[in-house]
């Protein structure tokens, strides 16, 4: 007897019960009956699609399958408490049964996933000086074009221009220019989707969401690296500027 996973059942009885149905398996002579059907595991990855498995017992074909046998035991206690519990109630079913390796389903996972987080961790740090450097970019680009519009920004406040009016053309000045280059990165962002999908588990590259949310913080750092200049623009005394050459 044997019994077979839905990955299985889809390929091979696509539109049928696969209960009952009879396989001949190369390593044994005597067709085996599908007893029952469990659902996909994944092994190796949390990407990996599952593909067609049976199971059997081990005792129609002890050898390679004890060589190749997992025991999984679910517990609502912490994993680590009951590791010494279980091996001593499988050495009580068999005293020779050899176990090579115990770990916790977290410690499989993470391990799965180690490759891949330790990718997005580079890639997470080198935004993350991307971000600080487009900041510095624009507090210093904001500050050079106020610093160059000294005297006229005097001019406008000799003349009866409101401080609040001068710092929101400074601000909305910065963010008018972040606003094309979060346009453009959008853009680009969208033309790598794909490779981006290589990393992710359940998240799509072009999910409209994230790319809101990061427009959005985006737009605040944006905001903030503008916010010292509008100040000190807002700030400037008419006087003092008119005397710039």
């Amino acid at each position: 007897m044997t019994v077979i996973n839905q990955a299985m059942a889809r390929r091979y009885w696509p539109n049928e019960n696969p209960i009952g149905k009879q396989l001949l398996i190369p390593s044994q002579r005597v067709p085996a009956t599908i007893v029952g059907v469990v659902a996909d595991m994944k092994h190796s990855s949390l990407r990996e699609v599952p593909g067609p498995e049976m199971f059997e017992p081990y005792t129609q074909d002890v050898w390679p399958s004890i060589a190749l046998m997992e025991v999984v035991i679910r517990t609502q206690a912490p994993p680590d408490t009951v590791i010494g519990a279980a091996r001593e109630a499988i050495h009580q079913i068999d005293p020779g049964l050899p176990l090579a390796k115990i770990s916790t389903m977290e410690a499989i996972k993470n391990n799965s996933m180690a490759g891949e987080r330790f990718s997005m961790l580079l890639v997470c740090f080198f935004g993350a000086i991307a971000l600080l450097l487009a900041a510095v970019g624009i507090y210093g680009l904001i500050s050079y074009s106020v610093g160059q519009q000294t005297r006229e920004i005097g001019i406008r406040i000799a003349l009866g221009a409101q401080r609040e009016h001068i710092f929101g053309m400074i601000i909305r000045r910065g963010l008018w220019l972040s606003a094309l280059g979060i346009l453009l990165g959008v853009i680009a962002a969208l033309g790598v989707s794909r490779f981006l999908a290589s990393f992710l588990y359940e998240v799509h590259a072009a999910d409209p969401v994230i790319f809101a949310s990061v427009s959005a913080f985006l737009a605040v750092v944006s905001l903030g690296a503008c916010f010292i200049p509008a100040r000190r623009a807002s700030a400037i005394d008419p006087m003092e500027a008119l005397r710039v050459e």
